[in-house]
């Protein structure tokens, strides 16, 4: 019997190889001429306090743990924070270490809702979408303001003509609309409305499938707005000081380094690296793509050695990221929850 090739899958898988492999090309370029024995130096400055790098990272999953279960608008007062927290630091590790781990997590999150907290998938999978949006808001806002400070910090109007300051105003007020349409109106269902039109059966079909659950999301998403302000203003609240907790964490490792990053530069750098992180987001925790952004960005800052600063600040923070994904995983474990199970859970999520 022939063997059938599947040239599409081939291809991708090809394609994501040759881009890790350029990522660790990037990386071996950026760091090639660090010495080492420089950078365990600057790192060995920490002593003891480098176990301050967890604090922030448990903060932040706190905070968006809070902000998630203030998505649930009906079942929140019923939900235990302590399992949501166990969700997000299990799903988390899955989406730091597998390649398109984002798709992974963002597909599990409800199954664990489902079986841990007892809620319904259609209103697990409307607060994660509500959780997202306001999330992607509250980063924006995080990025514009991070940017501002630097702006200021360094002269303001003397450093970037008035006119172009306006521009980036008005280019913030732009992305804070788009990113809040789906408070208006019903953009999923829109969204799939348009996609129907593609001349694919299958595809078709699948829209078709999905199109009550588009509807019941644009629906709860909606209400959410307009029934739930105080429980918004608490969620954006709280997303926001997730933010807030990753900026500090890049502030207490360059303060441990004893570079001069200032708080509101490291608001700046941790906008423009979560950036990074979405973008690459099919190579597992943007590897190369967030180290090469480091260096790019502590020589922008004017970080004093960025090459050996960066090497230190990289690997301080890609040793507590394996820490946390290793916590993560044992979560999961206890879950009795494996990845690849979601193939058989998908059906009972998003029935016919």
């Amino acid at each position: 019997m022939a063997l059938r090739i599947h040239r599409r899958p081939l291809l991708l898988a090809a394609a994501k190889g040759a881009v890790l492999i350029g990522a660790c090309a990037l990386v071996w370029d950026r760091f090639a001429d660090v010495d080492g024995h420089t950078v365990l130096n600057l790192i060995q400055r920490g002593g003891p306090w480098l176990a301050l790098l967890f604090v922030p990272v448990l903060m932040m999953t706190m905070a968006d743990s809070i902000g998630w279960r203030l998505c649930h608008a009906r079942s929140a007062h019923s939900m235990r924070l302590g399992r949501l927290y166990r969700i997000r630091v299990g799903t988390d590790a899955l989406l730091n270490a597998v390649p398109g781990g984002v798709a992974i997590a963002e597909t599990m999150r409800p199954i664990l809702v489902r079986r841990e907290c007892g809620v319904e998938y259609d209103e697990s999978i409307s607060a994660s979408v509500i959780a997202k949006i306001i999330m992607t808001l509250a980063h924006l806002l995080f990025l514009i303001g991070g940017l501002l400070a630097f702006i200021f910090s360094i002269g303001g109007t003397a450093f970037l003509p008035l006119w172009q300051l306006t521009l980036l105003v008005c280019a913030a007020v732009l992305a804070v609309w788009v990113v809040t349409i789906p408070f208006r109106m019903e953009s999923i269902s829109s969204l799939f409305r348009a996609a129907s039109r593609i001349r694919s059966r299958s595809f078709r079909s699948l829209l078709e499938r999905l199109g009550p659950l588009a509807q019941r999301i644009d629906t709860d998403v909606l209400a959410f707005t307009r029934s739930h302000r105080a429980r918004f203003g608490r969620a954006f609240g709280a997303f926001a000081l997730g933010w807030l907790c990753l900026a500090s964490e890049t502030f207490l490792i360059a303060t441990l380094l004893g570079t001069n990053l200032t708080l509101g530069q490291a608001i700046l750098f941790e906008g423009a690296v979560s950036l990074l992180r979405a973008a690459f987001f099919f190579l597992p925790g943007a590897l190369g793509a967030q180290e090469a952004g480091t260096v790019l960005l502590f020589q922008a800052l004017g970080i004093p050695d960025p090459g050996i600063a960066a090497a230190a600040f990289v690997l301080l923070r890609r040793l507590r990221e394996l820490v946390w994904i290793v916590v993560g995983l044992f979560l999961l474990w206890r879950f009795q929850m494996h990845p690849l199970a979601r193939a058989t859970a998908l059906p009972e999520a998003f029935p016919a």
